[in-house]
């Protein structure tokens, strides 16, 4: 894949979405994202986004990523998963 190629594939917002397991995590977070009540004193349980993202990343299917939800400008959300590349002494995400 050549630089253009590359960037034109970054360009599209859902380019990334290559394979079965990450359509299954795109949809999950998706909807949990918008199943989201407003209500910002409702408790969120977090710990099934948590399982997805490290599954995917033993799976290979990214090799890291931050995640943060909010509303109404308030964080709800927000956490680093993995490594910056596949290569396990490069440096973690961070939030």
């Amino acid at each position: 894949m050549n630089n253009l190629q590359y960037f034109i594939r970054l360009l599209h917002p859902i380019s990334w979405i290559h394979n079965y397991k990450s359509k299954i995590l795109f949809l999950i977070i998706f909807l949990f994202i918008t199943s989201c009540s407003t209500k910002i004193e409702k408790q969120y349980n977090f710990e099934i986004i948590d399982q997805i993202m490290e599954s995917a990343i033993i799976d290979s299917v990214f090799p890291g990523a931050t995640l943060l939800f909010g509303i109404d400008q308030q964080v709800l959300y927000s956490k680093a998963f993995g490594h910056f590349t596949y290569d396990k002494n490069s440096p973690k995400d961070q939030t």
